[in-house]
């Protein structure tokens, strides 16, 4: 049997606008949505969790994922992360110069064989 791994992939983004809480809070939730139409679509996300803090525009996204690695779990939860944001109406253009991978923000939890 080929060896699975899975890892828990967590990510913080600040959403730059001066819109309302409501707006921001509707934003959050959209990206929550297409992160659940990307679990039904996606084999490598089996789950995802977004937590929002209107006051400092932030969201922390949470993803569990089945990866080969830690660096093929990257990719894919930024790949995942870009679409989801896009999808529900973020802009994305140049988002990849700005953002950071914390090694330690991955963990992995399961390998078996």
């Amino acid at each position: 049997m080929d060896e699975i791994m899975l890892y828990e992939y967590t990510t913080s983004l600040t959403i730059k606008g001066n819109g309302p809480d409501d707006e921001f809070e509707a934003h959050a939730l959209g990206v929550a949505d297409a992160l659940v139409d990307l679990e039904d679509s996606n084999d490598g996300l089996l789950d995802s969790t977004v937590g929002a803090d209107s006051g400092t525009r932030t969201l922390e996204i949470e993803m569990t994922l089945q990866a080969d690695t830690f660096e093929g779990a990257s990719k894919l939860a930024l790949a995942l992360v870009h679409e989801a944001v896009g999808s529900a109406g973020g802009s994305v253009s140049g988002w990849e110069t700005r953002i950071q991978v914390d090694e330690s923000s991955q963990k992995r939890l399961l390998v078996s064989q």
